[in-house]
């Protein structure tokens, strides 16, 4: 396990690029194929309905300087530093890449900060579990043009909310135990 000491946050970010490089590129490479929709270049045809739906969500796409842009500006140096020294894990190690490459026949990219916005752009994503539900209410919402009719399809509450009985219950005031139970 690594263990970083620097005397300044450049320094730091150099550090951990390269420590990361050196310990997961492989990992960094197809967080980055996965994001931009790219694996299907190097583990087959099966991934291409995957690549298509990322290249459709566009973050490969941002502009370069996107990174900096996003980032504000106590972690903008992050942005550009830690690529900087995953490049130069990359370029010192040709000869000596990660069994994967080798396997695969490839050598990854230069890496960039757009490469990381990518990865954490992809990471949420993947932890909106809703969002293939939220996309098909999008596009019924835009061919419904009724807000009385999206509402009856999307009703805002739930069964809790109008309970079974019909009964109004407000829970905001304590109540009396059932018939034939105890409190303790």
């Amino acid at each position: 396990m690594p263990h970083i000491e620097a005397a300044a946050q450049d320094d730091l970010f150099i550090a951990q690029g390269y420590v990361t490089a050196q310990d997961r590129l492989w990992q960094m490479d197809a967080s980055r194929r996965n994001a931009n929709g790219e694996l299907a270049e190097v583990l087959g045809s099966s991934l291409v309905r995957h690549d298509k739906a990322q290249r459709r969500a566009a973050v490969s796409a941002l502009p370069p300087a996107a990174s900096t842009r996003t980032c504000p500006p106590p972690t903008a140096p992050a942005s550009t530093t830690t690529p900087a020294a995953s490049i130069f894990f990359i370029t010192q190690h040709q000869d000596s890449l990660p069994a994967e490459f080798r396997l695969l026949h490839y050598r990854p990219q230069p890496w960039s900060g757009v490469d990381s916005l990518s990865i954490g752009m992809a990471m949420v994503q993947m932890l909106d579990t809703e969002w293939d539900v939220k996309l098909v209410r999008e596009e019924l919402s835009a061919d419904l043009h009724n807000p009385k009719l999206e509402a009856d399809l999307y009703p805002v509450g739930s069964w809790r909310d109008h309970p079974p009985t019909g009964a109004v219950i407000d829970w905001s005031q304590p109540h009396p135990a059932p018939p034939g139970t105890s409190r303790q």
